[in-house]
């Protein structure tokens, strides 16, 4: 039988205080609450409700595991598709045994219509969520998405579809739990988020945001994002009431109008990183996801990086050529450095630099270092704009950091910077040296490139090449 829960069902069942509450009635009204007592009813309510069902059937350790449903809830799924949606008990008197807030754990699933037993009004929020982010082209048209329980077979006896209450603050962790779903990442279960949504205007506040917060904390959040303004209120309700949790309030993004940017620094942290031995695709899925581009060189040196390496030193035979010195440019592209150093593996490397680029090539050794490799590095600044000095300043950069190396043992990397500045650099390659040059697909949005999308040359130079300048020619 199904038991259809209104908001008048849970005033009967819910109705009263807790301290009036005896040991029967408690475990009468955590059976009929079914799968819904742990995350919707008071911790003193579960605990008369154990207490009697130990005095009842006996206190062993079979009914400790038996009746361990009815303990309140300290984490959350984390499967992908998973978001906790924070409601407020907006009638603590009619409802006193509910708590001030609880959670209803949902899902999303690919290829399904939302499950029926889910509220009406949930589900219409689901259809504008959908719809919205569909608009800004961040979902698949094509691709049918429902709303289900946190488990496939959670709400079979419980039907909360005549349950009208509002459900406006979960717009911020049902965009974000379909999105990650979209990408077939998993949440992370200590991130939560609550705050309502206007396509007009962005972000807009919810009710109850200290009890949301509370109930967050007491679930496993560590971190809970709220909308602009309100992480003041969290702060004031917990002052209020003495308490200090270990919980990060982060307010979501302020000024944004479309929902993806409004949800970009909660997305950021809710994402769980592909592991190492993740699909490239989820990998690089992530990868051009991460907003921060020092996380993303991060991520790119632990998780790609070390795949990328392994392939190519292969392909390229570095191991049988025997280089051990690096020469490249500081460029404006995204770690292009970190890449030769990390493929060529030298155990020393020279960086040119412009001016421009000083400060970037002065920090680029720590950051390097950071990211575990272990070559020394020696920065030279070169001045020139024109070729014809570019090749002055280069030859002699080479001549110095060479200093009387066999030209095999040294490679030049023709990679980074501006197509004036290679040409220089490759006309004073030493003979017998190599060259290296990594082409990859560039992301557009983010301009950084395209995770195993690199492809490698590597030739030596041979025999003496000769070169003239304009006003040379004809002589």
């Amino acid at each position: 039988m199904v038991r259809q829960v209104t908001e008048q069902w849970l005033e009967r069942v819910c109705g009263g205080r807790c301290d009036a509450l005896s040991g029967p009635t408690a475990y009468r009204i955590a059976v009929q609450m079914g799968p819904l007592a742990p995350w919707w009813l008071r911790a003193e309510v579960l605990e008369k409700a154990r207490s009697h069902a130990f005095q009842l059937h006996g206190d062993t350790e079979e009914n400790r595991k038996r009746f361990s449903c009815w303990e309140p809830v300290r984490q959350v799924p984390q499967e992908s598709g998973c978001c906790w949606l924070l409601l407020v008990n907006r009638c603590p008197e009619e409802l006193g045994l509910l708590r001030s807030a609880f959670v209803l754990p949902v899902r999303w699933v690919k290829g399904q219509s939302h499950h029926r037993h889910l509220p009406g009004g949930l589900r219409r929020l689901a259809d504008n969520v959908l719809d919205q982010l569909r608009k800004e082209k961040e979902l698949d048209q094509t691709i049918r998405w429902g709303l289900w329980p946190a488990w496939d077979r959670w709400l079979e006896q419980v039907d909360l579809s005549g349950l009208e209450w509002e459900w406006e603050s979960a717009w911020a962790a049902l965009a974000a739990g379909v999105l990650l779903a979209y990408w077939e990442g998993s949440p992370d279960p200590t991130v939560w988020a609550t705050g309502a949504y206007q396509p007009d205007r962005g972000i807009s506040r919810v009710e109850g945001v200290g009890q949301k917060a509370l109930a967050a904390w007491q679930m496993g959040a560590r971190v809970l994002f709220v909308p602009p303004g309100q992480d003041e209120e969290v702060k004031q309700f917990f002052s209020a009431r003495g308490i200090s949790p270990e919980l990060e309030v982060a307010s979501l993004s302020a000024g944004a109008i479309e929902l993806r940017k409004c949800l970009e620094s909660y997305l950021a942290r809710l994402e769980v990183p592909p592991a190492q031995d993740a699909s490239q695709a989820l990998r690089r899925g992530y990868f051009l996801r991460i907003p921060d581009d020092a996380k993303a060189r991060q991520y790119y040196a632990s998780h790609i990086l070390p795949e990328v390496r392994t392939r190519w030193a292969q392909q390229l035979n570095l191991s049988c050529l025997g280089i051990t010195h690096l020469i490249t440019i500081v460029s404006k592209g995204f770690d292009l450095v970190a890449l030769a150093v990390g493929v060529v593996q030298p155990e020393r490397c020279c960086l040119l630099f412009n001016r421009d680029l000083e400060a970037k090539a002065r920090a680029l050794p720590q950051h390097l270092k950071e990211m575990g490799f272990t070559c020394s590095f020696e920065s030279v600044c070169f001045t020139g704009n024109t070729r014809k000095d570019m090749v002055e300043e280069f030859q002699k950069a080479i001549q110095q950091f060479q200093d009387g190396l066999p030209p095999q043992r040294v490679v030049v990397d023709l990679t980074p910077g501006q197509r004036m500045m290679n040409l220089a650099l490759y006309d004073v390659v030493p003979e017998g040296s190599f060259v290296v040059h990594c082409q990859a697909e560039m992301d557009d949005r983010t301009r950084r490139p395209i995770p195993f999308t690199e492809q490698f040359e590597l030739w030596q130079i041979v025999g003496q090449r000769k070169w003239k300048n304009a006003a040379e020619i004809g002589q």
